[in-house]
């Protein structure tokens, strides 16, 4: 089943930056006290929710550097550690998170070099929160003072 939710824009980034790579504890961990959103915990974790991102080139006419990947929470609550994540790459399981970034790597930096590693190299692209969004807004309008706030809110 695919549901289509009206995200927050922190939302939708944390759901973004956890399709490439980033941990599910950030949808129901508070980043400051760290106090944990049970409602959200329980909910991503029963439900398995399986979060899909597709990369194209151009809306109109398929590319052969066109693709998918989705990860999926799975849940077992016997097991010590009872939160999984599967990844998957063009409907591929990928073996492990590190094959999972490998790939991620490859086909959006067409590199395979072990460093930096994806997930170094993503905090780059993605700004998970107004925080960071504003850090980056405050770095960049001292290099370029006379840019309006909106040629950085994307």
């Amino acid at each position: 089943m695919t549901a289509w939710v009206n995200l927050g824009k922190t939302t939708l980034m944390r759901c973004i930056n956890f399709c490439l790579g980033g941990k599910v504890s950030e949808f129901y961990t508070e980043e400051e006290s760290g106090a944990i959103d049970v409602t959200v915990k329980d909910f991503l974790t029963k439900n398995e929710v399986k979060f899909n991102l597709s990369f194209v080139e151009d809306f109109d006419k398929p590319s052969e550097r066109d693709f998918e990947l989705y990860r999926q929470i799975t849940y077992n609550p016997i097991n010590n550690n009872p939160i999984k994540i599967v990844n998957f790459v063009q409907n591929e399981k990928m073996k492990s998170f590190e094959k999972f970034c490998l790939q991620l790597k490859i086909r959006l930096f067409n590199s395979d070099v072990t460093k930096p590693t994806f997930r170094q190299v993503i905090p780059k692209f993605v700004r998970r929160s107004d925080k960071q969004i504003s850090n980056m807004t405050h770095a960049v309008k001292s290099v370029e003072p006379n840019l309006g706030d909106f040629n950085y809110a994307a």
